[in-house]
């Protein structure tokens, strides 16, 4: 099948409210690597429109979250209040979890804070066929990489 513009239409519109490109072949009757293809530059079908229009759908179901994370961490859910069988009341419920989430994504410093430590001594073993197969760029990289670590082990 084409993927032509109905189906690109179809395949953006599901990506737009579910977020899920799986999901979105589906509903546009459409193959994954068709549409990656399209989306990625060294497709073989790529269109920038294209990767343009994708990460536009991904901004809307972006937006879609937060908005829902606001909802729920901010103004609440109307949730029904039962006694014997009968709905008596509305409460609102407010979702602790959200309003953190959306917390943490306008204020840094509440943010989970981790820490790598690069300077990690390992061993690593390298034969020289693998070498054979890096490019002159490759090899340069390579070599400056090596140069600055021979530096830090030295100091």
């Amino acid at each position: 099948m084409r993927f032509d513009s109905v189906r690109k239409k179809q395949y953006l519109e599901c990506l737009a409210l579910g977020g899920n490109r799986t999901d979105a072949c589906r509903a546009a009757n459409v193959n994954r690597r068709t549409v990656y293809d399209h989306e990625n530059v060294k497709g073989a079908s790529y269109s920038p429109e294209f990767e343009e229009d994708v990460e536009n759908a991904m901004r809307e179901f972006k937006d879609s979250l937060r908005r829902e994370i606001h909802r729920r961490g901010v103004t609440g859910v109307e949730e029904p209040v039962f006694y014997q069988g009968d709905e008596i009341a509305q409460v609102t419920k407010y979702s602790d979890r959200m309003l953190e989430l959306l917390a943490k994504s306008h204020i840094p410093e509440l943010r989970d804070r981790s820490t790598v430590d690069s300077n990690v001594k390992s061993d690593v073993t390298v034969s020289l066929s693998d070498l054979s197969e890096l490019d002159g760029s490759e090899r340069e990289v390579l070599r400056d990489m090596l140069e600055r670590r021979r530096e830090a082990l030295d100091n």
